[in-house]
């Protein structure tokens, strides 16, 4: 499950900083199957969905896709108060009473008095490194995997599969070529029209990585042969989709959280300057959400000397 959530070696990975919660469950009960009946018998039955009510499960999103999240944020925001698609090319330290000035590739300039950086560690590291070398060292130390996505929509009456699942994911011992699979028209409601199914499948990772540079043809071929081998899969696709993420997974590989506190360490050293992200304490969306939550949070108890109205605090949730 780790190589698959992170897209990685779980061999080089951190248990602690990754899943801590399985670390403590492990810890506390001797198992991690141990803590898993535990909890199960610590839980609640669910009450059934009222009529007309769509059941809710353990996987939940939007209906027209995540950007609705973003989409609602701006406009509660305000976007006529937004800049976007400007490339911040390095952020400066002031001694006026701005204290930072970010210069933009376009040759334009902004100051602020405190800046929220959410970009990948790399970038952050690109663009600090004028301001902090030590720091955008640290930074650069965050490893990345490549990873592409492959959506291949059928007509379910010549499937010959039920889809009675959400998908699985592959252990590095089978040594096949995709890290995993989502069945996406099961695992949400409205991903695909009645009679069809939409099947996800995810390639590249740390000992895959070279796949992620196929051709949309051979990678969308090569995602056929390996469904067809694992769920028995012969049916033509009425279409595929290939999706690439170049260095799009951070890796967690052992000592990440000693880098973590020396990064924090050099953030004590420039008042106003706040990372966030999934560089750092959590890839899932509850993580990411959290983590900028905690960093606006700090930026206003500095500016303003008061906190956010919001559940900055809460426990990272499992990715």
């Amino acid at each position: 499950m780790v190589g698959g959530v992170h897209a990685s070696d779980p061999e080089q990975m951190s248990l602690r900083a990754t899943f801590p919660r399985f670390l403590d469950m492990e810890q506390r009960y001797g198992s991690l199957i141990r803590a898993f009946l535990a909890a199960r018998r610590k839980t609640p039955p669910r009450s059934p969905a009222g009529a007309g009510a769509v059941a809710q499960t353990y996987f939940m999103t939007f209906q027209g896709g995540m950007q609705e999240l973003t989409d609602a944020m701006a406009d509660a925001a305000g976007q006529q108060q937004m800049r976007t698609g400007r490339q911040v090319v390095a952020i400066e330290e002031q001694t006026a009473e701005r204290r930072y000035l970010l210069r933009i590739a376009d040759g334009g300039r902004y100051e602020a008095d405190a800046v929220l950086v959410s970009s990948e560690a790399y970038h952050a590291a690109r663009f600090l490194h004028g301001m902090d070398g030590e720091l955008a060292r640290l930074l650069d130390q965050v490893a990345w995997s490549s990873a592409a996505t492959v959506s291949l929509a059928y007509r379910r009456d010549r499937l010959g599969h039920d889809l009675h699942g959400f998908g699985f994911l592959v252990p590095a011992v089978a040594r096949r070529r995709i890290m995993a699979s989502t069945w996406s028209s099961t695992k949400w409601p409205g991903r695909a029209p009645e009679g069809f199914a939409l099947i996800r499948a995810f390639v590249g990772g740390p000992h895959n990585g070279a796949l992620v540079e196929l051709d949309d043809a051979t990678m969308i071929a090569m995602v056929r042969e390996e469904l067809r081998a694992i769920m028995g899969i012969a049916a033509e696709p009425e279409f595929g989709r290939v999706y690439r993420w170049p260095k799009g997974m951070p890796q967690y590989t052992l000592g990440h959280l000693d880098r973590l506190a020396a990064i924090e360490r050099r953030l004590a050293g420039h008042p106003g300057l706040f990372l966030c992200g999934a560089s750092y304490r959590g890839v899932g969306m509850g993580d990411c959400i959290n983590s900028a939550e905690q960093a606006a949070q700090k930026a206003l108890a500095l500016l303003f000397d008061h906190a956010l109205p919001t559940t900055v605090g809460r426990q990272p949730t499992t990715p």
